[in-house]
């Protein structure tokens, strides 16, 4: 019951920072991030989900530490969207990758894999629509807002949320993320929802 109520919640949260998204009056608070530390607390976060679904997940951190400049909250969001969908979807298998960044690059990106189900190719850009959810999902909780609220705090960032690949046994979402943002950048033109 308190999972459910947490769930409930957290979707509230999400219905919330979407209409702040919509009408521009989300604003980023940046804050010193050490991505493979973020990384290491959200995965630890969904033990439980992952050990309830039977869903091993696997977490590839680079190896030289990595700090970005971020909005912890919205970070959160993107990480967790991205997370509990890859759990909800796979059949036994998550694996997280943090890709480690070439010298000189401004783009961080992170990788979600799941072994299970793939989307069709024509909805891959259809599914990061406001309140879309594919056909068979019905039993998943969810207001269909996940993919979009990600990707709209990832366009914040100036970065992105895509679909990489989905084959039957591989699908995999990249969230990448600029690694140079500073305060001044943040209050740009409202993003696009789509």
């Amino acid at each position: 019951m308190e999972r459910n109520t947490n769930r409930l919640l957290e979707l509230t949260h999400q219905l919330l920072d979407f209409r702040k998204i919509e009408s521009a009056g989300f604003k980023l608070s940046l804050t010193p991030v050490v991505v493979q530390e973020f990384l290491m607390e959200r995965y630890q976060r969904f033990k439980t989900l992952s050990g309830q679904k039977n869903v091993h997940v696997e977490l590839r951190l680079a190896k030289v530490p990595v700090t970005i400049m971020a909005d912890w909250d919205a970070i959160q969001k993107i990480t967790d969207n991205l997370l509990y969908n890859a759990i909800s979807y796979s059949s036994s298998k998550v694996v997280v990758t943090m890709e480690t960044p070439t010298p000189g690059s401004e783009i961080l990106q992170v990788v979600f894999c799941n072994d299970g189900p793939a989307i069709p190719e024509n909805m891959n850009e259809q599914i990061f629509e406001p309140f879309f959810r594919l056909q068979g999902s019905a039993n998943k909780t969810g207001a269909g807002i996940g993919l979009s609220l990600a990707r709209s705090l990832a366009r914040l960032h100036h970065g992105n949320v895509t679909l990489l690949a989905s084959t039957q046994g591989s699908t995999c979402f990249a969230w990448t993320i600029a690694t140079n943002l500073k305060p001044e950048l943040v209050n740009l033109p409202k993003p696009s929802l789509t």
